[in-house]
């Protein structure tokens, strides 16, 4: 199985105000979320920006001794119109 079987994780968020988030997808006011976690394998802070009607648009992991940041990118403006081949034979086109 996987490994955090097993591991409980707790924690807490709070909604920290507002922000304007400039993407090539989202230029908006988005909520801004922080969260604080701590496990017996480590302690992790997040921030999120939740958009009123696309949901969550950004995602930044700190966990101490590597980050971790997740953007929206415009998915057929990266790759264009060709089909994405992925694993197990999944495309996306």
């Amino acid at each position: 199985m996987g490994g955090l079987e097993g591991v409980k994780m707790e924690g807490s968020s709070k909604e920290t105000g507002r922000t304007y988030y400039d993407n090539p997808i989202v230029k908006d006011t988005c909520w801004v979320i922080d969260v604080r976690g701590k496990s017996e394998i480590g302690n992790f802070k997040a921030r999120y920006y939740f958009h009123e009607k696309l949901s969550f648009v950004y995602f930044y992991y700190d966990f101490v001794s590597y980050q971790v940041e997740i953007n929206l990118v415009n998915f057929k403006q990266l790759f264009g119109k060709l089909p994405i081949q992925l694993i197990n034979g999944i495309s996306l086109v």
